[in-house]
């Protein structure tokens, strides 16, 4: 993350200063005190069980020496540049929502009920041969972890993927407005999750509020042998759709795929072109996950 001032932080997060040093800036945030270092901004998220300004005095300890607060009246270190703000969530998602606009660059949100995160490993190594790409690191996929995902955005990123995992209603809406994807992409709808939302139907709802933020130049890139995903193709009015799958004809179409412990090879077909792909990524399931790699990897002009 490039540097921001404690004045731009005021600015963005509508926050007060409490105590402490306008003209100090910082160059990461961290909601754990454990792993924040010199110039971090410590974030201590209120959760159900626990309660990150309990270790505020951490932070400083372990070198930062910025912080957001919720609680007026908390004792902090005299040294500690305090910041107070409605929300110590909501402010550090309006942090990471800046650093991600700083920067003009291709943005890949990718979900689905499972594929996920090889899918956005394949299409992270397929873009890397040629741009520097920032991914979701492990399982950085939810409220939380997204915006440290965005933290991590630098000028010399080129492009970005982001993995966004959900379990209600809402969720993935609670962060695509930070995301703000240019292109969106939904492996399946499978039915994980269904214990909590009840219905296929809503899973699929559920996924698709990846699709939110994406205009006219935005592209859905969906499963189209998914019967929920099939649905999207109604919406063509108002971004691009684009399609993978086995059956029928797709954006990216495989065919002729067989599966060895050695891993996949498979004959893809896409606009005029067919072409043979191997992946050392064994199981048939994984020809989807394959297919967007390619599809995108076409895209953005690898696949020549």
């Amino acid at each position: 993350m490039e540097s921001i001032s404690i004045d731009e932080i005021l600015h963005i997060t509508q926050g007060e200063l409490l105590q402490g040093n306008r003209s100090m800036a910082i160059a990461n945030v961290a909601i754990d005190s454990r792993k924040a270092t010199g110039n971090d901004l410590y974030v201590p998220i209120i959760g159900e069980t626990n309660n990150g300004h309990n270790y505020i005095s951490q932070a400083f300890l372990n070198g930062s020496r910025a912080c957001l607060t919720e609680e007026r009246n908390h004792s902090f270190p005299a040294e500690m540049t305090v910041i107070q703000v409605a929300s110590t969530l909501a402010a550090m998602k309006a942090l990471a929502g800046f650093n991600r606009h700083r920067y003009s660059i291709p943005v890949i949100a990718i979900t689905g009920s499972s594929g996920k995160t090889t899918t956005k490993d394949l299409v992270a190594s397929v873009l890397s041969q040629r741009y520097h790409t920032l991914k979701t690191e492990g399982n950085f996929n939810n409220e939380y972890g997204i915006p440290q995902t965005l933290f991590n955005l630098e000028a010399d990123h080129q492009m970005a993927v982001i993995e966004m995992g959900m379990d209600h209603l809402g969720d993935i809406s609670k962060s695509i407005a930070l995301v703000d994807p240019d292109i969106s992409v939904i492996t399946n709808v499978g039915l994980s999750h269904i214990e909590r939302l009840k219905s296929q139907e809503n899973i699929y709802r559920a996924k698709k509020e990846i699709l939110q933020r994406l205009t006219s130049d935005g592209i859905a890139y969906v499963n189209g042998d998914d019967a929920f995903l099939k649905k999207i193709n109604n919406e063509k009015n108002r971004y691009q759709v684009k399609t993978f799958g086995l059956q029928g004809e797709h954006s990216v179409t495989a065919f002729n795929y067989s599966s060895s412990q050695a891993g996949l090879e498979m004959q893809v077909k896409w606009e005029h072109r067919n072409e043979v792909f191997t992946f050392y990524y064994p199981g048939e399931h994984n020809i989807y996950n394959c297919l967007v790699a390619i599809g995108l990897g076409y895209f953005y002009a690898l696949t020549q």
